[in-house]
């Protein structure tokens, strides 16, 4: 997993490197990588230490299964503004606002 990372973070440091490059590049390999060695390797750190976000790291308090439950909101069902507690009612065509706030 972390050479994963290692590589992610290489391939976003290289990105930005070609984004903001000086005007004369470096001649050789060498110079390169005098250039941008530090700056690589403190993005690569970077990375090295953040904790991966997983697919259980969140879940919806309207879901009725567990941890490791797939759940998804019907995006035509809608709270029954009378009672919330009540089973969602059905409006064909038209979007939930709530289906951003999961």
């Amino acid at each position: 997993m972390k050479s994963r990372t290692v590589i992610i973070a290489l391939l976003l440091s290289a990105s930005v490197v070609c984004a903001q490059r000086p005007a004369k590049p470096p001649a050789d390999l060498a110079e390169l990588s005098d250039f941008d060695r530090s700056r690589v390797l403190q993005a690569a750190q970077q990375y090295l230490n953040e904790v991966p976000i997983t697919i259980t790291a969140s879940q919806s308090p309207r879901s009725a299964g567990g941890l490791h439950d797939f759940f998804s909101e019907g995006d035509y069902w809608w709270p029954d503004p009378n009672s919330p507690d009540a089973p969602y009612i059905q409006r064909d065509g038209m979007t939930t606002p709530i289906i951003g706030d999961i």
